[in-house]
């Protein structure tokens, strides 16, 4: 079992890049919300690692979610990812990840002050995965999947704001929170034409290694001009 999880987490969700992005948004979000409302002096504890873990294991189910949802449709137009070649099965990579998500749970549980809004994080995030509930419509739809998917960003946000205002007591609802909440959510332009080159040619390249370059590009620049204010005082 645990080769054929190997298999599957190398190709499909490599566990220490990811967990790398998932600290990597959770400070940049972190940080965005302190240094904007004028807090330099920090409170590191084990709980920003456990944000850090909670983002990591929401994308994981987030990916193991959409290939067990998609599984028929990939069987046609991607038979040679893991799942669909038959290298490892739909119970491996399910309990697999629902092992990640109980660890998640349970430290959020005992040491995180935002417990409301990691289950709101995780509600959001079982609705995306069954469609809403309305798979006839939105499937087809590429508009309604957008509308219904795109918010994800905001959610986890939500987590991360949540947590950061929670512990340093400060103002919820200010435009500092509002502007932050927004932050990852649009498109940008270079990552819009990249789908719109893949549609046209999917043979190509795979689109998710270019989401993954902007990915990391992106949170990786925010993160250092993070670094820079700390250390200059300015941008």
């Amino acid at each position: 079992m645990f080769k054929r999880l190997y298999l599957y987490y190398h190709e499909r969700f490599p566990f220490f890049t990811r967990l790398i992005l998932g600290i990597i948004v959770f400070c940049e979000i972190y940080f965005i919300v302190l240094l904007n409302q004028g807090v330099t002096k920090f409170n590191f504890s084990v709980q920003e690692l456990i944000g850090g873990f909670t983002v990591f294991a929401f994308l994981l189910w987030l990916r193991v979610a959409d290939d067990l949802k998609d599984y028929e449709t990939d069987k046609k137009l991607f038979p040679d990812r893991p799942l669909q070649r038959g290298v490892t099965t739909k119970k491996d990579i399910f309990y697999s990840c629902l092992v990640i998500e109980l660890i998640a749970l349970v430290l959020n549980m005992v040491f995180m002050p935002n417990k409301i809004y990691f289950i709101i994080l995780y509600i959001y995030g079982y609705l995306m995965s069954k469609w809403f509930f309305q798979r006839s419509k939105i499937q087809p739809s590429l508009p309604l999947a957008l509308i219904t998917h795109n918010p994800v960003q905001m959610f986890v946000n939500l987590y991360i704001i949540s947590f950061t205002v929670i512990k340093y007591n400060l103002d919820f609802i200010n435009l500092t929170t509002i502007m932050t909440l927004f932050t990852l959510y649009f498109p940008a332009s270079w990552m819009t034409y990249m789908f719109i080159d893949f549609m046209k040619d999917p043979t190509r390249y795979k689109i998710v290694d270019k989401v993954e370059l902007y990915t990391y590009l992106q949170e990786s620049t925010m993160l250092i001009t993070v670094v820079v204010f700390l250390l200059v005082g300015k941008i």
